[in-house]
């Protein structure tokens, strides 16, 4: 006779299009569906979830955005910790440029290929590459302080290039 779950160790069932669904509740309330080919792979897909319940380790929510997280990292962790005008100018790059190119993005979904391409914009809007490179500087910090909060587990601005030194040309 096969061995009954208790109350949150979740469920296992076929679905009608073939595949298997492991669903289980996390520590916060909410239900997490896993979608695999056999029963096996879902059994193992939800000890696996179960496992990182149990320590703490969930995966992060998925539907906070970059302008959602750079708000609150801004409201409650960077302006107590760095000087006043250096806060000041991280506001600036986080509300002008970060926020209504990348703002649109879920956090957890930031990839490497979208600051790639926020940073040729903003190159193509004649900013001296200096200038992105501080932009760069602030969605790392930001990206770092999600990684210690549990938000995402990398932080993609590793992986980013940004523009190398050099200097606008101010005449021909």
């Amino acid at each position: 006779m096969a061995r009954k779950q208790g109350n949150g160790d979740g469920t296992i069932r076929k679905r009608e299009d073939g595949r298997w669904e492991a669903r289980i509740i996390l520590s916060n309330g909410r239900r997490k569906s896993l979608y695999a080919k056999t029963r096996q792979e879902a059994s193992r897909l939800m000890a696996e979830a179960r496992q990182a319940r149990e320590q703490g380790n969930e995966e992060p929510s998925t539907r906070q955005t970059v302008e959602q997280y750079l708000l609150y990292w801004l409201d409650t962790i960077k302006q107590h910790r760095i000087e006043p005008s250096t806060f000041v100018r991280c506001r600036y790059d986080v509300r002008r440029h970060l926020i209504p190119r990348l703002g649109h993005h879920l956090l957890t979904k930031l990839a490497p290929q979208h600051l790639q391409s926020f940073y040729a914009q903003e190159l193509g809007d004649g900013f001296a590459p200096g200038t992105v490179r501080n932009m760069h500087k602030t969605l790392h910090s930001a990206l770092e302080s999600a990684i210690k909060l549990g938000f995402v587990h990398r932080n993609v601005a590793d992986v980013a290039e940004p523009p190398r030194g050099g200097h606008r040309k101010l005449w021909s």
